[in-house]
């Protein structure tokens, strides 16, 4: 069973660009932090993720372990409960695109993986026909990617790069 505790930042990208239909398609379960769940239900009034995610039955809601005290320092509570949930849960992986949460994972030895990264391997799988329309409905959703990182993606997708 492969199970993802998914931060909030590709949760709203993905059901912004219409995508979040990738996650139950690649993942088994999809774990939530409580932390997580209650930022994008912040999130402002015609935010899609906002008013999906609470009927959503591919997501489940969990409670966070006692979070890990070095990191509420450099993190904000959601990232703080996805690595506290993935560390406590052994073999899951974290979906996060923050980067000091993603060196956070690299040094705890959580395996990560961030919205392009689903994207590629939703390509590879064929749940997405074309790799360019969707990395191109992320970015105008809001993912930051920087040229070498699209370039990257490309490559990992086994597309000719730009």
């Amino acid at each position: 069973m492969i199970s993802i505790v998914a931060d909030a930042s590709p949760l709203i990208i993905l059901f912004k660009s219409e995508l979040e239909f990738i996650l139950p398609n690649l993942f088994d379960r999809i774990l939530v932090p409580g932390a997580v769940f209650d930022e994008i239900l912040a999130g402002s009034e015609g935010d899609r993720a906002k008013r999906l995610l609470p009927a959503t039955n591919w997501i489940t809601t969990v409670k966070a372990a006692p979070l890990l005290p070095d990191l509420q320092f450099v993190l904000g509570q959601g990232e703080c409960e996805v690595l506290s949930i993935a560390k406590e849960l052994e073999g899951t992986r974290v979906l996060l695109d923050d980067a000091a949460a993603r060196k956070a994972a690299k040094v705890l030895g959580i395996p990560f993986v961030g919205t392009g990264g689903v994207l590629v391997i939703a390509y590879r799988k064929g749940l997405i026909s074309s790799f360019d329309a969707a990395l191109d409905a992320v970015i105008s959703s809001g993912l930051w990617v920087s040229p070498e990182i699209e370039r990257l993606l490309r490559i990992e997708a086994n597309l000719k790069p730009n």
